[in-house]
């Protein structure tokens, strides 16, 4: 989607006055810039103005590139998918030249990726031990890292991508109440249910936790037993506006979604049907491009209790804009933060208190 000025000046004007403070309102401007005419650079430009690529704030990755590069090691990307370009062009913005990727994909080691050629894992263990290996994959990031150090490589020359914390909770804005009762949709392997927990320090009421995606249902089953997580209904169908069943791409990750050519059919249903007339108290919303359809099938629900929103708003071009205006129109008392949450495009999140 590309955004029409004339036509969405006023819109534009209305969300920017809601939005609490300048760190907000930096990502916001840079968001829509780069909409508008699609160069990236307004992203990095936004992720470097927000300390996010400076050492010692942005985590392994930046650290380990910075010390290892200036080794004059040649760098290796791991995975040429997802945020494959992102992680190129921040490698480059950092100075640093990439000499290939790294992909067991025989489709993508025919093609390339961002002009360099692929290799195999094998070619990459076998011939490119001293080299720097940069993992450019969030979906198996950590298999990965252990497949190379189960692989003997060495563990100084691998730098792992880094989502600098907090997102979703610990933020000054945003503090624990009594009694929270926490919707989480798109729960994934249930490791947002953890952080909650531990936020709350174990005192809320109740879990409603949403994932559509079986595997990620099943793990997130395994992570409630393991960490003792009480009081919460897992419910294994995807948030939406309305009940029935959709066609759904099921990666097994963060990346399952809801999508028309997706090769399985999975059940959908509101907020709303869930929740009743419980009191809620924080939604968090994660669910590749499904959010506006979900906040629809919440609103009695944000109606009658004005809780508390954590919404991606990364998936889709106009959900930067469409997502604070439905929110804005149906509840005018909400204030608006955003917080960008990672080195590249991914984990913009609107804050809504």
């Amino acid at each position: 989607m590309t955004f029409d000025i004339s036509t969405a000046s006023s819109a534009i004007r209305e969300v920017f006055l809601k939005l609490q403070d300048d760190i907000s309102k930096q990502i916001f401007i840079n968001r829509l810039l780069y909409h508008l005419d699609g160069d990236k650079s307004h992203l990095y430009d936004m992720i470097n103005e927000l300390g996010l690529l400076e050492p010692g704030t942005a985590g392994q990755l930046n650290k380990t590139v910075a010390a290892l590069s200036g080794a004059k090691k040649e760098v290796i990307l791991y995975g040429s998918g997802g945020i494959a370009e992102d992680v190129h062009q921040l490698m480059l913005k950092m100075g640093n030249t990439v000499k290939c990727f790294c992909d067991d994909d025989p489709n993508k080691q025919k093609s390339g990726c961002c002009g360099l050629p692929v290799i195999s894992s094998h070619d990459l263990l076998s011939e490119h031990q001293e080299s720097l290996v940069v993992i450019s994959t969030l979906a198996y990031r950590d298999k990965v890292y252990n497949y190379l150090i189960n692989s003997g490589f060495p563990q100084e020359n691998i730098a792992a991508s880094h989502m600098p914390l907090p997102q979703y909770f610990g933020l000054d804005f945003l503090k624990p109440e009594p009694d929270e009762v926490f919707i989480d949709a798109g729960c994934m392997d249930g490791e947002t249910l953890i952080q909650f927990k531990e936020w709350c320090v174990g005192a809320y009421k109740k879990i409603y936790a949403l994932e559509p995606d079986t595997s990620n249902y099943q793990t997130a089953q395994e992570t409630i037993k393991r960490q003792n997580i009480e009081r919460v209904v897992l419910v294994n169908k995807g948030a939406w506006n309305c009940n029935g069943e959709l066609s759904f791409s099921a990666m097994a990750n963060g990346s399952s979604k809801l999508d028309d050519s997706g090769s399985i059919k999975v059940s959908v249903t509101p907020i709303d049907d869930i929740v009743g007339e419980e009191r809620i108290t924080y939604i968090k919303m994660d669910i590749e491009g499904a959010e506006l359809n979900a906040l629809m099938g919440a609103k009695h629900t944000i109606l009658n209790n004005k809780p508390r929103l954590a919404i991606c708003v990364y998936h889709k071009p106009e959900d930067i804009l469409e997502i604070p205006l439905y929110l804005s129109r149906l509840l005018p008392s909400y204030k608006f933060f955003l917080r960008h949450h990672s080195q590249f495009y991914i984990e913009t999140v609107l804050y809504a208190v």
